[in-house]
């Protein structure tokens, strides 16, 4: 599957690389590659990347801006659950064979983001394992940190037992 496509795209995209920390571990040559397959992407406030239940197709990293994840509840309106910004992942999902969005993303302040087509990008940390390592090593880490802020809303919400 194509990447950004033009030189000045790849360009773009090897930049937002090098600037984002969560890379810093990879060697030129591994960014080089993930620059080739991605795709830079700005949408405005208001713009809706993804919806709950959709099949994940694409993994994004936002380079700035922000975006608001939300859930469906039983009916109700939707409810915003995470605020995402600058060096974090929104679809991580797609790095799961078959995978499915678990909420919806909304554009609140204009985002520019690197994004991958979901099978090209596991089909590179396949071939690549310093790619797959970095690729997952950040996943995990944007997962096991929503793990432990969702952690404190139940408490918050449901509140402390002691003893």
């Amino acid at each position: 599957m194509a990447g950004s496509g033009s030189s000045k795209d790849r360009a773009r995209a090897a930049a937002l690389l090098d600037g984002m920390q969560g890379w810093a571990c990879l060697a030129g040559e591994h960014r080089e590659a993930l620059a080739a397959l991605a795709s830079v992407e700005v949408a405005p406030v208001g713009t809706w990347l993804f919806r709950e239940g959709e099949p994940s197709d694409r993994v994004y990293w936002v380079a700035s801006g922000r975006v608001t994840l939300t859930l469906g509840i039983g009916g109700r309106p939707e409810a915003a659950v995470l605020s995402v910004g600058p060096g974090e992942v929104l679809g991580w999902s797609g790095l799961r064979a078959g995978g499915r969005r678990v909420a919806s993303g909304r554009v609140v302040e204009a985002v520019e983001l690197l994004s991958w087509a979901s099978d090209a990008l596991a089909d590179l940390c396949e071939r690549d394992h310093h790619v797959g390592y970095a690729v997952m090593r950040l996943a995990f880490l944007e997962v096991a940190r929503r793990l432990e802020d969702t952690r404190v809303q139940v408490l918050d919400l449901f509140g402390r037992r002691d003893g």
